[in-house]
């Protein structure tokens, strides 16, 4: 007789099972009775997922990727102290993307 493979953000909890996710550093999750199937919980794990993503995470990537290809430019032999490379950063253009 093989194993079962543990439930990932599943678990017999009392009489009943728990579903739960963390996101972003929050717990959530829920009860549900035995009889469940397990469709059921996998599907309300997706949908807490999809519910509580952070819009803002692609533009922070997307920060972050014009960020590292600025600072790869930039020559530090020439900026020898934070002062200098926050001028230089103000000097430059604003950024393609507009805040909202």
């Amino acid at each position: 007789m093989g194993r079962t493979r543990k439930l990932v953000g599943i678990r017999r909890k009392r009489k009943g099972w728990q579903a739960f996710v963390w996101i972003d550093g929050h717990f959530y999750s829920k009860a549900f009775v035995l009889e469940t199937p397990l469709a059921m919980m996998q599907a309300w794990r997706r949908a807490q997922r999809v519910s509580h993503a952070d819009p803002q995470a692609p533009r922070r990537r997307e920060l972050i990727a014009e960020i590292r290809q600025y600072l790869d430019q930039l020559s530090l032999d020439s900026l020898t102290t934070l002062h200098d490379v926050a001028d230089r950063l103000i000097r430059t253009e604003q950024p393609t993307h507009a805040q909202p």
